[in-house]
């Protein structure tokens, strides 16, 4: 694709390949009068100190913003999900600190406010592909959340889907619970499970048809199981994805947890409590070992601003201040009245134990500080309070 006007960047089709020279060109000489490139003082494009972002218009409220990153070149960039729905992009900075008040910045923080769309180009061999639309999601300290402004127009279907830890936990529990349906599409508990992966909706993306997730996927999906089971002599299918026998080799000897974790899956997964979270990489927590509804209820519950209030004012009553119950940290003591009541919360009650309308108690929240809290929820499986806490005083 050769673009020949700055227009023509809101003419593209996500995957189409735009050479970087074209790119760099089009970017350059758009304020050129008279050049191949000039569409007129409105379509100038905006260069910025950093390289990697511009913006097509009038800042502002530009036409639209141009983002160029190589998928990974930074350690905050890339995508979120494996369906390539939502990016997590940098903020620009200069010698490691962000300025948000840096037009670089700027045009990212003000998306939501004036509606312009985020053309997004990942680096493609020596080209630039194209990724399509894009709007900021969520903003954090140091990247923005970019999400596809029309997820049908992901490059994934629903015949690509791959299955999700929560779907398979929930395979996998059937599969245990309910032997005889192994391999048995027309099974009423196949039927039954169908429906539920239909209605759990944590493929997003996807426009539901008759074949997503339907009786014979998940039979198929039963026996995949089979290739894995030491007990079973018959002949089985060959191994299927590396996430099912991950949940295979972390469920299969503890039929209780998994059993534990499938109930919960399956009580949570229509509670409102999910709605008030939209993305769970926002909030830079690695999916826990039960999967993305559980996880997803974890955060809410400790991102309750009320609940931690009171916790945090309990704990400076009773203490005098907020220390982190990992390491000590106090960001009063560190930074005088700038840290002053910043701590935060981590919900240290199970996942697989949070069920839907019970109230978070006081002594299920831990004070954290963010460094803390982060190594907690990078790994699966999750670590405690007590377990970091551990790990610091091997180390120190």
């Amino acid at each position: 694709m050769k673009l020949t006007k700055p227009a023509s960047l809101l003419k593209l089709t996500g995957g189409e390949i735009v050479s970087k020279r074209n790119l760099f060109d089009l970017i350059q000489y758009s304020k050129v009068e008279g050049s191949d490139y000039w569409e007129g003082q409105e379509y100038i494009i905006g260069n910025t100190p950093q390289q990697g972002i511009n913006w097509v218009g009038v800042y502002p409220s530009p036409y639209a913003v141009i983002i160029k990153t190589r998928g990974g070149a930074y350690k905050l960039e890339g995508w979120l999900d494996s369906d390539e729905i939502t990016f997590k992009y940098s903020f620009k900075a200069r010698n490691g600190a962000v300025n948000v008040e840096e037009k670089a910045n700027q045009v990212l923080i003000k998306q939501p406010e004036y509606g312009y769309p985020i053309l997004l180009f990942i680096e493609h061999k020596k080209a630039w592909r194209y990724e399509g639309e894009f709007v900021v999601n969520a903003i954090e300290e140091e990247f923005v959340v970019l999400r596809r402004k029309d997820i049908r127009k992901s490059i994934k279907s629903t015949k690509n889907s791959a299955w999700k830890r929560d779907e398979l936990i929930l395979a996998l529990d059937l599969y245990f619970r309910v032997p005889e349906a192994r391999g048995n599409e027309g099974h009423s508990s196949v039927l039954e499970l169908s429906k539920v992966l239909n209605e759990l909706r944590i493929n997003s993306y996807i426009n539901f048809d008759e074949t997503f997730r339907n009786a014979n996927g998940v039979g198929m999906k039963l026996r995949n199981f089979l290739a894995y089971d030491p007990e079973y002599k018959g002949k089985a299918l060959s191994r299927g994805s590396k996430l099912e026998e991950e949940i295979w080799d972390a469920y299969s000897t503890n039929i209780n947890e998994l059993n534990k974790v499938a109930d919960a899956i399956r009580i949570n997964y229509s509670s409102g409590e999910l709605s008030e979270v939209t993305n769970l990489q926002t909030d830079m927590v690695e999916e826990a070992s039960e999967g993305e509804i559980l996880t997803k209820i974890h955060v809410v519950r400790e991102r309750n601003r009320k609940i931690v209030e009171i916790k945090k004012n309990k704990v400076m009553a009773e203490t005098g201040r907020l220390a982190c119950e990992a390491c000590g940290f106090d960001f009063q003591k560190k930074y005088g009245d700038l840290g002053a009541g910043f701590a935060e919360c981590h919900h240290e009650k199970p996942v697989s134990e949070l069920i839907p309308g019970d109230k978070t108690k006081l002594e299920d929240l831990r004070i954290v500080c963010a460094n803390c809290h982060r190594m907690i929820h990078r790994k699966r499986p999750w670590k405690s309070v007590a377990e970091i806490s551990g790990i610091l005083q091997e180390l120190h």
